[in-house]
């Protein structure tokens, strides 16, 4: 590998895949702006990187002459908890983050620094392709792919310099993570992805060197965009350690509300409302999405309504699921994690549509779609005394519910990367 083919590696990524979150996955939409105000913003975004760098004082812990070590590449908690199992499997797996959990710490502003100087080659692709002409105006073009070629150059150089035996990612469908397989390809290094949570139909093609899966529907999902290189159903491993909680309740006292940030303030309350209202003898625990920012929003309703809360920047949603008996939530994954937990899980509509992203009501993992505070008072009430065991239901999501590795996830992908990499 030369700088030459590193350069032409840059003219030839496609930057609409790189961009395939907001391509495909949610529709695209773009503000008309001004590109003398895009470059100014990114020149700040990179002032400001370069400042909050400065305060960081090591590029990591792997010892200079240390060899035959793994590589994660993880960028938020979720993923590094879908990792962290497997890691510990390992003597030696070094994380890559620009995050607190990461013992490699990843520097944005490098490859924002080295974006500018790859600028020439983003607007050479914008008016190389005329559908990135007819979809997209060249400041909304640069502004949503400013860093790519930075990034793909810094992660060349990142494995160039440690060269591990393998990368593990958690994620197939933003922008850093299809640049990290990009420059793991160009490098011939082998990449290996896991699935951090439920995936749906719109993820992309699978195309790593190994990619481990939770289930069938993960797989048959795939299947309709296409798959390359080798896949295995491993369950979920971040599940393993939380085995023993399976909730074994007949009655239901606990109930979990989990919110995502698409569901609005006044459908929230009016539930809350509604439930304060009525005879209600459960615990409820409001446990909002990590992203959301409503905070003063949600201090009132617990306040208010006597709520407790969840904080899932802080505590992990099987830690959460097994303080409870009962799941109230609309569009989220965290219905199949309720599931494996035998936590019962009812989809509550908070929006005028029920979307089913995930298949969870066609595929019967969720049976109860309730479009009301007062049906759903009475459904919770008809299984007050009786709740029944919805377990199985994970099945066709999770492969190792009730197999061998019901549990030991994590010592399947052991077996299986031993095999590839250590063999």
């Amino acid at each position: 590998m030369n700088w030459i083919s590193v350069i032409k590696k840059c003219i030839g990524i496609n930057t609409n895949d790189i961009n395939y979150l907001k391509e495909y996955i949610h529709e695209h939409k773009c503000t008309d702006i001004y590109l003398g105000r895009v470059l100014s913003n990114q020149l700040k975004k990179t002032l400001c990187l370069i400042k909050n760098d400065a305060s960081k004082y090591s590029l990591g812990k792997k010892k200079k002459n240390e060899k035959d070590f793994y590589l994660s590449y993880a960028g938020t908690v979720n993923q590094f908890n879908a990792i962290k199992p497997i890691a510990e499997k390992f003597e030696h797996i070094h994380f890559l983050s620009n995050s607190t959990f990461g013992d490699i710490y990843l520097y944005k502003s490098l490859y924002f620094i080295i974006s500018w100087f790859t600028l020439p080659i983003l607007i050479f692709k914008y008016f190389s392709e005329k559908k990135n002409r007819e979809a997209h105006n060249l400041s909304c073009f640069i502004n949503d792919r400013f860093s790519f070629h930075g990034q793909f150059i810094l992660f060349v150089i990142i494995l160039k310099r440690m060269n591990p035996k393998a990368v593990i990612v958690a994620n197939d469908h933003s922008p850093g993570y299809r640049l990290m397989k990009e420059a793991c390809k160009i490098l011939k290094m082998p990449i290996l992805y896991i699935q951090h949570a439920s995936v749906t139909e719109k993820f992309p093609k699978l195309d790593f060197h190994v990619s481990l899966l939770e289930g069938k529907d993960a797989l048959n999902k795939y299947k309709l965009k296409g798959i390359e290189g080798d896949v295995h159903l491993v369950g979920m491993p971040k599940f393993d350690s939380y085995y023993q909680d399976i909730n074994t309740n007949k009655s239901i006292k606990n109930i979990g509300l989990s919110l995502n940030i698409l569901d609005s303030e006044e459908s929230i309350e009016n539930l809350l409302r509604e439930i304060s209202k009525a005879d209600f003898k459960y615990q409820l625990t409001i446990r909002p999405h990590p992203r959301d920012k409503r905070h003063v929003f949600f201090e009132r309703m617990v306040e208010q309504y006597d709520c407790k809360i969840s904080d899932s920047r802080l505590e992990n949603s099987f830690e959460f699921l097994k303080k409870i008996d009962l799941n109230i939530a609309c569009e989220s994954s965290i219905h199949l994690e309720a599931t494996l937990m035998n936590v019962y899980p009812v989809y509550y509509k908070f929006s005028n549509e029920v979307k089913d992203n995930y298949g969870f009501i066609r595929n019967n993992l969720i049976t109860d779609v309730i479009v009301s505070p007062k049906e759903l008072i009475s459904r919770i009430n008809s299984m007050k005394n009786n709740k029944p065991n919805v377990r199985n239901r994970s099945e066709y999501y999770v492969s190792t519910v009730n197999s061998e590795y019901d549990g030991k996830s994590s010592e399947l992908v052991k077996e299986i990367i031993t095999n590839y990499f250590e063999n």
